[in-house]
């Protein structure tokens, strides 16, 4: 699930300079047809950088992969990944980031609940120097949208959950947003191990440099088709092994990185120096904020350490 001896998250599809763009959408479709025209004539209307659409379809049979099939011949800016049969969001998604060639990464589901109008902003807010911008449904100025009181209680307890279990997402409004943009190069490298659709809570404990913020905005409601979530009894176990692997992954990442965490608010790692852990600090946390700094870390030994581990220390970057 972690490793140190990939050098991105995952490494960057490298290209000629002047055909790499500077974003990527991930954009996750299972039958799709209806709403995805709609959305990619959307971003075309954006102030946007150069951009390109990642599209990955499991096995959509209401004419979305033909569509994409002619998209893509008409614009190669879409990109489309054709997969036989449905597999779960994180999966999915993360096909997708493997396949984009751009630093900054948009992901957003493809049945226009997510409202595009924000996501300059979103982009603004990386190339400003912030490593993830979180789409937020929570705070002033942001909405859910209308809901049953079952699918609101199965949210907020959802949440509840995810934030007992991951430390990481206890400080954001909305750590369960399916909605954010990241800058590659501010994370450690990892790879989801389970099946889920949070992959917004692997990037919150695999960050390793840049603040976050959120970027309020109305969830929409869905126009066409259905929801593609497992429902009961499988949601609630695919939701439990998802929070157990990232909470292993937090621990890893802990463990192999108590001397360069990012100092709360300073954007940048603290490479060199070791962390003194306080009895009372939580060792979970990706970003953990007790300990005291000390003398910096022989580089020798350190690289000891870590060869006896069987890590090796490379920080995630992408080609110039």
């Amino acid at each position: 699930m972690y490793d140190r001896s990939q050098p991105q998250i995952p490494p960057q599809v490298a290209g000629p300079a002047e055909t790499v763009p500077h974003v990527s959408f991930v954009l996750a479709a299972l039958n799709e047809a209806k709403s995805l025209p709609s959305l990619l004539e959307t971003l075309d209307t954006l102030s946007l950088p150069s951009w390109e659409a990642v599209v990955i379809d499991d096995g959509s049979t209401d004419g979305t992969r033909e569509f994409l099939q002619l998209k893509s011949h008409t614009d190669p800016r879409v990109r489309p990944l054709f997969n036989p049969a449905p597999q779960t969001l994180t999966k999915a998604q993360w096909q997708g980031v493997a396949a984009a060639r751009a630093p900054v990464l948009v992901v957003m589901d493809t049945d226009l609940q997510h409202d595009p109008t924000i996501i300059p902003n979103l982009v603004m807010e990386i190339d400003q120097g912030h490593s993830l911008a979180i789409g937020s449904r929570y705070g002033d100025g942001a909405s859910a949208g209308p809901r049953t009181m079952y699918r609101t209680m199965v949210s907020i307890i959802a949440e509840v959950i995810a934030k007992l279990m991951i430390p990481a997402a206890r400080d954001r409004k909305d750590p369960l947003s399916g909605f954010f943009a990241f800058r590659r190069d501010a994370f450690w490298s990892f790879t989801p191990q389970h099946g889920g659709y949070k992959l917004l809570l692997y990037l919150l404990v695999a960050r390793r440099s840049g603040d976050i913020v959120e970027v309020p905005y109305e969830f929409g409601c869905r126009k066409y088709g259905d929801s593609k979530i497992t429902r009961g009894l499988g949601f609630v176990r695919l939701y439990l092994s998802e929070l157990l692997s990232i909470r292993r992954l937090s621990r890893e990442i802990s463990a192999n990185h108590l001397h360069d965490f990012p100092v709360a608010g300073s954007g940048s790692p603290t490479q060199g120096f070791e962390q003194t852990p306080d009895p009372s600090c939580d060792r979970n946390s990706a970003t953990p904020a007790c300990g005291v700094l000390r003398s910096p870390v022989d580089p020798e030994e350190s690289s000891k350490d870590l060869s006896a581990s069987g890590v090796q220390g490379k920080m995630l970057s992408h080609p110039r």
